[in-house]
């Protein structure tokens, strides 16, 4: 509206400019009128400055149209731009079947969006970097098959000068096998805590080949060493730190002792000694990476034992890996682990060759299988003398609603 009156003003002024020259030729001398002589001079200045002016003011009329032009081209552009669309009119019907489908594609965005976090959450929760939401229950059950191999030498006798030996010298391969069936249960609690109790039943084989060509092979099965722990959230993830939680956990002696074994007996699916082990996890969100580290330590418990005090080594260790979404229910991850367990003493005598370091790498999948069920799969390779050749386990975490 405003540009329109600006045109309708521009044009009043260029017809007063037009009205202008015609007052000017109304005072001009009209043929047949007598002119006095005294006054040519005069009238001949006065014309020239008439026609001056209305050249001048022609040249500003002919300015002045060019610019209405202007102006009256873009006001058709503006009225084009915002003409107004009639809004579509819908019965009754129409607004029903688009009101549904709006609600459709929520549904399954918030779906979409559920199952991406479960890949990342159930995978997090069972390295310990995750706590459940109060009062929710995890059921994970889980069997895992462990595989290692070892050669040893054997001299039956004594040495001259550390280059003769006068005796036998046996060479025997050993083979190990463990099949473990674990039953994971996690509650989580109000304040950022989590209880976790862990019922092992196991089953192990050894086999044992000398170079005389003789063999053995023993079994056994039962109950482990039954654990409990608690979790708490120490530190939520901010701009200069990550989520970080804080585990303390007791190992019991259900399982059975292997310094009670009578006999050839050498399989026990217990360690013997209760012990007590603190943690702590950091997680860091990338998305769609989710990276995190642990750092451990294990406090063994000497006891009294029928060859004499027993002070089994502390244990130290430390974890890291990360978890890579591939899509909306799978997750893809990545970890190494690394333990190293201090000598083993005996009325306080160190025990030579007793102190291990173990390194493990594992490659896992998880596969969302409904909103409560999952599938884990994980494949670990020793990367040390005393870690075991492989290690395949199968897990299938269930969480309550």
């Amino acid at each position: 509206m405003k540009i329109t009156g600006l045109v309708g003003v521009m044009k009043y002024a260029v017809l007063m400019f037009i009205a202008v020259p015609v007052c000017y030729a109304e005072d001009a001398v009209q043929p047949g009128e007598v002119v006095n002589v005294s006054d040519t001079a005069d009238i001949t200045v006065s014309d020239s400055v008439v026609v001056n002016e209305l050249e001048e003011k022609n040249r500003l009329i002919l300015d002045l149209l060019k610019r209405v032009e202007v102006l009256e081209a873009g006001l058709q552009k503006n009225t084009d731009a915002t003409t107004v669309v009639e809004p579509e009119v819908l019965d009754d019907e129409q607004k029903q079947e688009r009101t549904e489908a709006a609600r459709k594609i929520e549904r399954e965005r918030e779906e979409n969006i559920s199952l991406m976090e479960s890949a990342f959450k159930r995978t997090l929760v069972d390295e310990g970097g995750l706590l459940l939401k109060p009062w929710q229950f995890n059921y994970v059950p889980s069997i895992s098959y462990t595989h290692s191999s070892s050669d040893r030498i054997i001299i039956d006798g004594f040495t001259i000068e550390e280059i003769l030996v006068v005796g036998d010298i046996v060479s025997r391969q050993v083979k190990r096998d463990i099949e473990v069936l674990s039953n994971a249960f996690r509650l989580g609690l109000e304040n950022d805590f989590q209880i976790d109790l862990q019922i092992p039943i196991g089953a192990e084989r050894l086999q044992t080949y000398s170079s005389s060509g003789d063999q053995t092979n023993e079994r056994t099965s039962g109950l482990g060493d039954i654990s409990l722990s608690l979790s708490y959230q120490l530190i939520k993830s901010h701009v200069s730190w990550p989520d970080t939680l804080v585990n303390i956990n007791w190992k019991s002696t259900t399982g059975e002792d292997p310094y009670s074994l009578s006999g050839d007996e050498e399989l026990a699916l217990g360690s013997g000694f209760e012990s007590w082990g603190i943690s702590f996890t950091t997680v860091s969100v990338s998305d769609p990476v989710v990276f995190f580290s642990g750092l451990s330590w294990t406090k063994n418990m000497s006891e009294r034992k029928e060859i004499g005090h027993v002070d089994m080594g502390d244990n130290v260790g430390l974890s890291m890996g990360m978890v890579f979404a591939l899509n909306l229910n799978t997750s893809l991850s990545f970890g190494f682990q690394l333990s190293a367990i201090n000598q083993t003493r005996i009325d306080n005598q160190k025990i030579p060759g007793s102190n291990l370091i173990t390194s493990l790498f594992t490659v896992g999948v998880s596969r969302i299988l409904s909103s409560s069920l999952s599938m884990d799969v994980q494949i670990g390779v020793g990367l040390t003398q005393d870690s075991p050749d492989v290690q395949l386990s199968f897990s299938f975490p269930y969480s309550s609603l």
